[in-house]
């Protein structure tokens, strides 16, 4: 059986790739945090889904957890308690130098900081990633920049998140 998947312009993603690119799912994680308000019994939930091989449970609790503060403030209450009793602290980068993905598997691997730590970590980067293209997609659509611009401001978020 042959499998063709096509990318933009026609390009077709060769077996080995494609095969990678499944086994890789197996270091995935998607989690759901349920909330519901008391006072007007409506229900939502902070879904995340997160790709890597150690610690996609820890980065997917932090980006639910980043979701459902705002709406505890809001009034909501968590269903599953016990993620307030995660530490989400997210450990200072070294000295002089800010976290990227690079930057957080080096430490990751050299085993300064541990499986909960990285997650945190890279937890924040996409929460601040995500963050900054929304915010480029809000001021390109207002008409405060440019497509050049708002181009410059995806490209400065990526090399943030990546460190590269």
């Amino acid at each position: 059986m042959e499998i063709n998947i096509y990318l933009k312009r026609n390009k077709r993603i060769p077996p080995l790739l494609l095969f990678l690119t499944i086994l890789n799912i197996g270091g995935c994680a998607y989690k759901e945090v349920s909330l519901s308000h008391q006072k007007t019994e409506r229900q939502v939930s902070c879904v995340g889904f997160y790709l890597d091989w150690h610690v996609s449970d820890q980065t997917v609790d932090y980006i639910n957890m980043h979701c459902a503060k705002d709406l505890i403030e809001q009034g909501y209450q968590l269903q599953d308690v016990t993620l307030l009793s995660v530490d989400f602290t997210v450990p200072e980068p070294p000295k002089g130098k800010q976290w990227n993905q690079s930057l957080a598997a080096e430490h990751y691997e050299s085993g300064l900081i541990s499986d909960r730590e990285y997650g945190n970590v890279l937890g924040a980067l996409e929460v601040a990633y995500y963050d900054k293209l929304e915010q480029a997609k809000v001021l390109k659509k207002t008409g405060a920049i440019d497509q050049a611009r708002y181009e410059q401001l995806v490209e400065q978020a990526e090399t943030e998140l990546t460190g590269s």
